[in-house]
Formats: C-alpha cells, sequence, structure tokens
C-alpha cells in the first residue's frame, strides 16, 4: 500500500512537471510569432513632368558652300580641309571664258555709250543755235536710251557673275566667314559649272542638333529652355530653330539648340525638353517586383495581396503603370520579408 502511493505520488508530479513544461513551450512559441512592419504608399493618379531625352551632336552654326557664279576651269585652290580660314581670304580661283565675255561685252556697251552721250550733248547744243531740227535731236536721244538700256544689261550680267575678285583676268573666290575648311571639292584643273560648291567652309560657332518625332515637335518652340548633356559637362541652351520638313529618310524633324559651353564640333551628347506633363499611376522603379511578370504587393484589411501590372511609360526612376486603382496601399519597403497571405503591420509613407 505504501509502495503503491510513493508510485501515485510520482506520477502526479511528472504529469505537472510536463504540462508546466509544455505550457512554456507553446507560450515560448507565441512569444516568436511577430507580426512583420511594412511601409506603404496610397497610390494616387498624378501628373510629373515629361522630360524626354533626345541624341544629338553638335554642328557648326553656320555652313556655306561657296562657289563661282560662272563656269570656267580652276587654276588654283588655297585650302585644303582642316584649314582655318578668315573672312576674305582667297579659297580658290578659276579661268572663265564665260566671265570675259561677259566683261568684254560690258566694256563695249560701256564704250558705245559713251560715243552716243557725246553725240546727244553736241546734238543739244546744235539745237540750241538751230543748226539742226528737233527731229534730229529726237533721234540721237533715243539712240541714247537704247545704248542705257543695253549697258544697264551688260553691267547686270557681268556684276552678276564676278561675286569675286579679279585677279590678273581670272576669278578669286573668297570666304565670307572665318572658319574651317571641312571639305575641298574640287582640284587644280577641273573644269566647274557656275553654282558648284568649291569646298564647305564651317564657322567655329556651334549648335547642338538632334531630331524630333511629329509628336514631341508640337511641344517643342524656339526660346525653350533645354538641359544638355555631355561625357564631360552639363548645361542650360534655348531651341534656335525647328525644321519646317521633316528628314526624308527617318521623318524626324530637326532641331538645333544654342550650345553655352565650349566643346568641339563633333561631340555627341543628350538634350532634355519638358514637353508638359503626364497623368496616370506612377510608382518608383524600386517597388515593382518581378517573377517573370511585373507585379506589386497591395495591403487589404492588414493582409498581403499581390497585383500583375504592366509598365506603360517611364520618366526617370519613375514607371506609369496600370492595373492599380487609386487608394491602393502598395508596399514600397520590406517586400521581400512577406508573402500573400501575411497579417502585416503598415506604415503610410508620404512619397514626393
Amino acid at each position: 500500500m505504501k509502495q503503491h502511493n510513493i508510485v501515485l505520488i510520482v506520477f502526479l508530479v511528472l504529469s505537472i512537471t510536463g504540462c508546466t513544461r509544455s505550457g512554456v513551450i507553446e507560450a515560448d512559441a507565441k512569444a516568436d510569432v511577430v507580426t512583420p512592419v511594412v511601409k506603404i504608399q496610397t497610390v494616387y493618379e498624378q501628373e510629373i513632368n515629361n522630360i524626354v531625352r533626345i541624341p544629338g551632336v553638335l554642328i557648326s552654326s553656320t555652313q556655306i558652300k561657296p562657289s563661282f557664279k560662272v563656269s570656267g576651269t580652276l587654276t588654283n585652290v588655297y585650302v585644303e580641309s582642316g584649314d582655318y580660314v578668315e573672312a576674305g581670304e582667297k579659297l580658290a580661283k578659276i579661268s572663265s571664258a564665260e566671265y570675259e565675255n561677259a566683261k568684254l561685252n560690258f566694256e563695249k556697251a560701256n564704250n558705245a555709250y559713251i560715243d552716243i552721250k557725246e553725240k546727244y550733248e553736241d546734238a543739244q547744243a546744235l539745237l540750241e543755235v538751230g543748226a539742226i531740227t528737233v527731229e534730229n535731236a529726237s533721234d540721237i536721244q533715243a539712240q541714247l536710251m537704247v545704248s542705257e538700256l543695253s549697258l544697264d544689261q551688260a553691267r547686270n550680267l557681268y556684276k552678276g557673275m564676278s561675286n569675286s575678285e579679279t585677279e590678273s583676268g581670272a576669278l578669286v573666290l573668297l570666304s565670307e566667314i572665318d572658319g574651317y575648311v571641312q571639305s575641298v571639292i574640287y582640284q587644280v584643273s577641273e573644269n566647274i559649272a557656275g553654282g558648284a560648291p568649291i569646298a564647305v567652309v564651317c564657322s567655329n560657332e556651334t549648335v547642338f542638333k538632334c531630331f524630333a518625332t511629329a509628336k514631341e515637335v508640337l511641344n517643342i518652340f524656339e526660346g525653350m529652355e533645354v538641359e544638355l548633356e555631355f561625357d564631360n559637362s552639363t548645361s542650360t541652351g534655348r531651341v534656335l530653330r525647328i525644321y519646317d520638313m521633316p528628314d526624308h529618310s527617318t521623318g524626324y524633324y530637326g532641331v538645333e539648340i544654342e550650345v553655352s559651353v565650349d566643346q568641339p564640333i563633333g561631340m555627341i551628347g543628350n538634350a532634355f525638353l519638358n514637353l508638359g506633363t503626364k497623368k496616370g499611376i506612377w510608382l518608383s522603379v524600386n517597388t515593382i517586383e518581378n517573377d517573370g511578370t511585373d507585379f506589386v504587393y497591395v495591403i487589404e484589411e492588414e493582409r498581403v495581396t499581390r497585383r500583375n501590372i504592366n509598365i506603360i511609360d517611364i520618366q526617370g526612376n519613375m514607371l506609369k503603370v496600370n492595373g492599380l486603382y487609386p487608394h491602393d496601399k502598395v508596399v514600397i519597403e520590406n517586400a521581400q520579408s512577406i508573402m500573400v497571405g501575411d497579417l502585416v503591420k503598415s506604415e503610410d509613407v508620404d512619397v514626393k
């Protein structure tokens, strides 16, 4: 009997100890369960600046293609590609039979006019003393008028051909601007047609040239401020010119932008133009998850849900998306520590 009581007491002690340990373990397990805290952004439709990046290149602000107005044979070329020239400096010289004929006709017409003018003055003197009739004096006056008209025509033709200086009976073509010779098109002894460019001369001043789409160019205007970015510098500029017609091969419109920094011709860069605003739901690129499909976590009644989205536009690090609605609470931090269905605590963050 005494032995039976001892066994019963031991059993009760073990039972109580087991229950106590079980309760402690269960309490410890409950203590280990921590509700995750996530930061969320309540999304709304908003407008952000529509900044468009357009690549381009620095070109000369002025490019001329000097030419003789008459045909002839090129006797001298005074410059080479890469040479620096000043306004008024010699570029080339030609010998032109066309010009010589025009010059000869002008000299003949001028001499004829001088002769008939002397006759007219003599006739006026004779008319005053009654030595000739009025009819005779009128005939000479008519000849003078015809001679004067012929002289004007010959002079205009001659002067129209001589857009250059003359040197030993040949025409010399001069540079109209200070700048660099980009290329020389003809060589000595070649025959050239009137109006054919002899060379290409570019000014020292540069502009940034880029090409905009037909949609973009609707929001670009002369005087518009532009941010420019090159490899080693940034600057501001303004739109100087918008081409009236698109490029025949691309359909894009040329845009020339003033440059305020000293950069060499041929330098490649980017122009950033503010073309107004775009409205929609925008998220930071860091907010979006991807497992083969773009998605975000949305908190509904303190539970984590998944919402697949589509990216429909990009502005810097901001993405315009559909698949969300105003007032949705999107997880923007600690997304890696949660799963769909988790109960969470959320902190709303005002994202600027």
